[in-house]
C-alpha cells in the first residue's frame, strides 16, 4: 500500500485524428517496468502515445515526475512503461497521456502546448511550474550576514571563517547554536545542511537542531555519531530524551567525515534524509519555535557549509522525498479511541478501546506484528507536547491477520495513572512497516491521589 500523498499526475491523452478528446485517469498499479492506468473516458489509448506524471506538494508547487509510453490497451486498463525522468509513480495519481507525435494537436490544444514547452529537453525532466519553492533562509557562512552568535560562549566557541560555521565545545555538556529561520508549527519546509565531524569520540552525538525555542529549551535534533547511527531526537529542557526514530544508516559516512542532512516537511509529515537516503519519517510534528541551527555534544568539534531553508520541497530533493514518502509497504489508519471513563478519581485506573486499520496488499491474509504505543501527560489539547516529566510512556507489540478493509481493536484496562487532578491527555497510537499515526484525547482527574 502506499502512503497517501498530495500528489497529481496528468494523463492527457491525443489519439491522431485531429480535434481528438482528452482522456483522464488514475493510476491503479505499479510495476516494476512501468504503470497501470485506469481510464474513464470512451475514448481509448493507443500504443506510443505518451504519459506525463506530475508531483503537486501540499502548497501547490508542480513538478514532472517522468515520461511513460503506452504499450498495450485492454478494456479500460492502460499499461505504460517508463521511458525518462525521477520513476517514482504512485497510485492514485492523475494524469495526462498525449500522442508520439503531437505537432498536428498543438494548435488545436493550448493546454497541451504550454505543456510541451514546460517540459524541456528529454534529458532535464525534472521542472517545475507553478509555485516555486523559495529560500527563507539562506546562510553559506561566507560572512555573518545572518547574525550568529560567535566567539566564546558559555558552553562552546564559534567561528565563520574560509566559507564554513566552525564549532568547538568549552566543556563536557551539550551546545547549542540557533538562529531564526522563520518556519511556523505546521509549515511546510525543507532544510538542508553539509555538516563535517572533525574531532571528537565516535559515541557522541551532533546534528542539525530544527523548531528549536531558546527561551524554554525545547527542539528536535537530527542527531548522528560517528559510528553510523542517526536518529530523531526530542530536546526537552536542555536534555535529550529517547530517540522517536533512529538506527543504523548504510548512506551515513563514519568517524571524522561530512554528511549532508535535509529534513522535509509536507502535508502533516517529517521526513529525515542522510545523503539523499531517507532515515523514516514522523508525522504531526508540532515545533516548539522557529529556529534552527546545530548541536555538539561533550568533545564533538564541527565544521558546517551552508544552511538552506525554503518554503516547500526544492526541484533537487523531489526525488529523494518521493522515494521515502510514497513507499509501497502498507499503511496504518487509526480510526477511533473510547476512554473508559473520562473522569476517574486520581490513582484510578485507565481503561480504553483503540480501533485501527492496518492494510499491506503484499501481506494480505498474513499475521504480522503491530505495535501499538500510548502515551499519558499533563495538560489538555491543543498544544500538549508531552513535555510533562511524569508522563507515561508504554509500548505493546501484537500480532494480527491482515484482511481488506477489516479494522482491528486494541483494549486496555488496568492502567494506573499517578498524575495530579487536572485535565490530561491520552495519546494512543499503531506503528507498522516504519509508519507511525496517533489519535489524542483529553480525560480528567478529580479528587487527590493515592
Amino acid at each position: 500500500m502506499f502512503r497517501i500523498l498530495t500528489a497529481v499526475v496528468l494523463i492527457v491523452l491525443t489519439i491522431y485524428p485531429a480535434g481528438a478528446s482528452r482522456i483522464t485517469g488514475k493510476v491503479t498499479d505499479v510495476l516494476d517496468s512501468g504503470v497501470i492506468i485506469t481510464v474513464a473516458d470512451e475514448s481509448t489509448p493507443i500504443a506510443g502515445d505518451k504519459v506525463k506524471l506530475f508531483f503537486q506538494t501540499s502548497t501547490g508547487a508542480t513538478m514532472e515526475v517522468g515520461i511513460w509510453r503506452v504499450v498495450s490497451v485492454e478494456g479500460g486498463k492502460v499499461e505504460a512503461e517508463f521511458v525518462s525522468g525521477a520513476n517514482r509513480p504512485r497510485k492514485g495519481m492523475r494524469a495526462i497521456v498525449t500522442a508520439a507525435d503531437p505537432d498536428s494537436y498543438a494548435a488545436s490544444d493550448p493546454e497541451f502546448s504550454r505543456a510541451l514547452e514546460d517540459s524541456g529537453p528529454a534529458n532535464a525532466r525534472q521542472k517545475t511550474s507553478g509555485i516555486e519553492a523559495a529560500l527563507i533562509f539562506d546562510e553559506d557562512f561566507n560572512e555573518n550576514k545572518n547574525g550568529w552568535k560567535l566567539g566564546q560562549l558559555t558552553s562552546h566557541e564559534a567561528v565563520i571563517q574560509n566559507g564554513k560555521l566552525y564549532i568547538r565545545p568549552l566543556n563536557s555538556g551539550t551546545s547549542f547554536i540557533a538562529n531564526d529561520a522563520g518556519i511556523g508549527w505546521n509549515d511546510s519546509f525543507a532544510i538542508q545542511t553539509h555538516i563535517k565531524k572533525r574531532s571528537g569520540g565516535n559515541t557522541h552525538f551532533f546534528g542539525l537542531l530544527f523548531g528549536y525555542n531558546e527561551a524554554s529549551a525545547h527542539a528536535y535534533c537530527f542527531g548522528m555519531n560517528g559510528e553510523g547511527y542517526a536518529g530523531l531526537f526530542f530536546l526537552n529542557q536542555g536534555q535529550w530524551e529517547k530517540p522517536i526514530i533512529g538506527g543504523n544508516v548504510g548512506s551515513l559516512q563514519k568517524g571524522n567525515s561530512e554528511n549532508t542532512l535535509a529534513v522535509i516537511r509536507n502535508a502533516g509529515a517529517t521526513y529525515f534524509f542522510i545523503n539523499g537516503k531517507s532515515l523514516g519519517s514522523k508525522d504531526n510534528l508540532n515545533l516548539f519555535g522557529n529556529q534552527v541551527g546545530f548541536s555538539i555534544d561533550h568533545d564533538i568539534e564541527l565544521a558546517v557549509d551552508n544552511l538552506r531553508v525554503w518554503n516547500d520541497i526544492p526541484r533537487h530533493l523531489i526525488g529523494p522525498f518521493l522515494a521515502a514518502a510514497a513507499v509501497d509497504k502498507g499503511t496504518v489508519q487509526p480510526i477511533s479511541m473510547k476512554i473508559i471513563p473520562y473522569a476517574l478519581p486520581a490513582g484510578e485506573e485507565l481503561a480504553f478501546t483503540f480501533t485501527y486499520l492496518v492494510t499491506d496488499p503484499e501481506k494480505e491474509n498474513s499475521v504480522v506484528p503491530v505495535k501499538i504505543f500510548y502515551s499519558v501527560s499533563k495538560g489538555p489539547m491543543p498544544g500538549n507536547r508531552q513535555v510533562d516529566p511524569d508522563k507515561i510512556v508504554l509500548e505493546d507489540m501484537v500480532s494480527q491477520k491482515i484482511t481488506e478493509g477489516q479494522s482491528q481493536t486494541y483494549s486496555r484496562k488496568n492502567l494506573h495513572l499517578p498524575v495530579s487532578p487536572g485535565t490530561h491527555t491520552l495519546t494512543i497510537g499503531i506503528g507498522y512497516q516504519g509508519f507511525r499515526k496517533s489519535l489524542r484525547q483529553e480525560f480528567t482527574v478529580t479528587g487527590s491521589g493515592s
